[in-house]
């Protein structure tokens, strides 16, 4: 009903696209990237002083865009499309309480785009992922998403989730229980845009049939 008083989280001008969770002890985290001379990606956490010092989680003088953020019991993760010409991947850096580790590459597929990831914990610490995809046309996106089952390290075969409903922008990721996976996202398949749900029971091995969430 109400909100609070304004607060700075980035100690530097020129902050884009924040994204923010919380931990499994409650602690808000937040991620945002600042493209200058260098394209960077950073991250804050919010404790009993306020919110920390910006903690750089990645640099590169190529092109990234669109942190997303996740964060469990001890690790926290941040995923992000990144620009190597003439590809594009989705790049994953790791905290593990210490420092940032990293980064790893979540798709599988080297030649297309693969852009605006999602990333979500499962109740068994499984992280999974979800973003925009061009490897099956060269100019629409698909939904694809993956698993990685040791926090990160390393990541399964990618599955293609939408049953030919193109992704536009972002698509929103969430997990309940050991094995559930959630997945919602836009889509231009109709001429007034749609938005779109699937599921998984196992994991993101296989996905169901999309559901129409807006129907006219």
């Amino acid at each position: 009903v109400t909100w609070g008083k304004d607060q700075g989280v980035s100690e530097v001008n020129g902050t884009m696209e924040p994204d923010v969770t919380f931990d499994g002890q409650g602690t808000a985290w937040a991620t945002w990237r600042v493209p200058t001379t260098t394209y960077r990606v950073y991250a804050d956490w919010y404790g009993v002083n306020g919110w920390s010092a910006d903690m750089l989680v990645y640099t590169s003088t190529e092109f990234l865009q669109s942190p997303a953020i996740a964060a469990g019991e001890k690790r926290v993760y941040v995923a992000w499309e990144h620009y190597f010409e003439p590809d594009m991947d989705v790049l994953l850096a790791i905290w593990d309480g210490r420092e940032w580790t990293g980064p790893v590459q979540i798709n599988d597929e080297g030649d297309a785009l693969q852009a605006s990831p999602a990333i979500a914990i499962g109740s068994t610490g499984r992280l999974y992922a979800a973003w925009a995809d061009r490897r099956d046309r060269v100019y629409e996106y698909a939904l694809y998403a993956d698993t990685s089952l040791d926090k990160g390290a390393t990541w399964g075969v990618d599955v293609r989730v939408d049953d030919k409903h193109p992704l536009q922008g972002t698509p929103a990721i969430g997990a309940t229980g050991p094995l559930t996976v959630h997945v919602a996202w836009s889509s231009v398949s109709q001429d007034t845009g749609a938005v779109f749900y699937d599921r998984s029971g196992n994991g993101g091995q296989t996905w169901g049939v999309d559901r129409l969430l807006n129907p006219a």
